[in-house]
């Protein structure tokens, strides 16, 4: 078994007391704490990037959620639009159909032989 010496350096952290006010120590930085201090910045910008990253998400989300919105109004639009024009061809589909028999019964009263045309009434003498 090895003794510690304690005047020998240990690695990490020290107390070391003050000049000024003996009764109030500090700690000293040793030699592990510019790689704590590395690590903490790196974990600090790590955390600053995924936020950055997190929040220009959350904006391009936002956006396209309002791209759909207004591309489901245009939808609904075109769809009541479309609709409108059905309506319309329909009835135009209608009144060609309903010109249609009407110049088909034209088409059959010009063709049909046409009757003795009825006899003009006598004249009667006038009094």
């Amino acid at each position: 078994m090895t003794e510690k010496n304690p005047t020998q350096a240990t690695a990490g952290p020290r107390l070391v007391h003050d000049a000024v006010s003996p009764a109030a120590p500090i700690l000293a930085p040793s030699a592990s704490s510019p790689r704590r201090w590395a690590l903490r910045v790196a974990v600090g910008a790590g955390l600053l990037i995924a936020g950055a990253v997190a929040l220009t998400e959350h904006q391009r989300a936002a956006a396209l959620e309002a791209r759909v919105a207004e591309l489901a109004v245009a939808l609904a639009d075109a769809r009541t639009e479309i609709a409108a024009r059905r309506q319309h061809l329909e009835a135009i589909r209608s009144s060609v159909a309903e010109m249609r028999d009407r110049v088909g019964a034209l088409e059959t009263l010009a063709g049909a032989d046409p009757a003795p045309a009825p006899a003009a009434p006598k004249a009667t003498p006038a009094h």
